[in-house]
């Protein structure tokens, strides 16, 4: 597998074989790992299609294993950035570059809820890659758009499935009143902490994802 935003994913192919790395053999992952720890840039010899390739320069990628550090949760979406384990896809939209916009469950008996089951849609597993017609790369685009969305008026909404790569296009209610906007983020203690959203200011929902937030945030994980 290739990773979405990674210089390998523009150099390497599927079923590469690595053969060397720096001109040094590699003959296990352990080999592989001692010639590329600690270094930006690598050259590789690999197999590919019965040939020999030389790539001359492909920068290395560290990985987090902190996992998702915000949650943001709409109309009973729970959204996050697109995390590691989806950037090994390959069906994943552009913009999980910067980010993306992952919706990783829905809230039970919310608006989001139930446009999928009207729909009789899983909603799931699927980026969102406009609201309204505007394009979204990252969870600070998806709050902008959507700030501009008055309570009760309907947001459409463009999303891509990952699973089945479809690119599906419905309306969500805003409910500000009972499904307030919510915004977590993972503090370093590692607790999920709860942000003010400016154009959310209706507090009657406030014990949603409060008392759930690690609940939630472990979904999102």
């Amino acid at each position: 597998r290739l990773m979405v935003d990674s210089d390998a994913n523009m150099q390497f192919r599927e079923n590469d074989l690595i053969l060397a790395i720096d001109e040094s053999p590699v003959t296990h992952f352990s080999t592989f790992t001692e010639l590329t720890l600690g270094k930006s840039y690598v050259s590789a010899t690999v197999l590919r299609n019965r040939e020999i390739v030389e790539i001359k320069k492909v920068g290395t990628t560290a990985l987090s294993c902190v996992g998702t550090q915000r949650v943001v949760i709409y109309a009973g979406m729970v959204l996050h950035s697109g995390h590691n384990a989806l950037k090994f896809l390959g069906n994943v939209p552009d913009s999980v570059v910067e980010g993306g916009v992952y919706i990783t469950s829905l809230c039970q008996g919310s608006p989001a809820e139930a446009e999928a089951t009207l729909s009789k849609a899983s909603r799931r597993n699927a980026f969102i890659i406009e609201v309204d017609n505007k394009p979204v790369k990252n969870l600070d685009d998806f709050l902008e758009a959507v700030s501009r969305v008055k309570n009760n008026d309907y947001v459409r909404l463009t999303a891509l499935d990952v699973s089945t790569d479809k690119v599906s296009i419905y309306s969500i209610r805003a409910d500000e009143e009972y499904w307030k906007t919510r915004e977590l983020r993972r503090s370093s203690s590692g607790n999920w902490k709860e942000v003010n959203v400016p154009f959310s200011s209706n507090t009657r929902n406030k014990s949603l994802c409060l008392a759930d937030a690690n609940k939630l945030a472990a979904i999102a994980v």
